[in-house]
């Protein structure tokens, strides 16, 4: 499990170090940061979803999970996977739950 978190680590460090348009809305996404509430980033498919929650989190400190990854298919226990996130990152405030699929698929969200 913990090598499926590093790997998904190192995907969400390459998408930190890439360039990207500045999305509208970012400055209100990035104020309500601030409160609690469980966010939830809706669009059709190639919108730029991803692209968008990489920005609002940009500069904070948030664990990545991919799950187009298919060995999080077949995960029985998700305290395990918590457990996993807290090995590789440490006590993080926040989680990003993607679904991106990389240029080499050939889609992302």
């Amino acid at each position: 499990m913990k090598d499926i978190v590093l790997g998904h680590k190192a995907e969400r460090d390459e998408l930190l170090g890439d360039r990207y348009v500045q999305r509208e809305g970012l400055r209100d996404a990035r104020e309500n940061m601030k409160n609690d509430l469980i966010k939830v980033i809706v669009g059709p498919r190639r919108a730029g979803k991803s692209v968008f929650a990489i920005q609002m989190l940009e500069g904070l400190d948030f664990a990545y999970l991919n799950f187009d990854d298919e060995r999080l298919l077949d995960i029985d226990d998700y305290d395990d996977l918590l457990k996993a996130i807290r090995q590789v990152y440490g006590e993080t405030k926040y989680i990003l739950f993607d679904e991106y699929r990389t240029s080499k698929t050939g889609n992302s969200s």
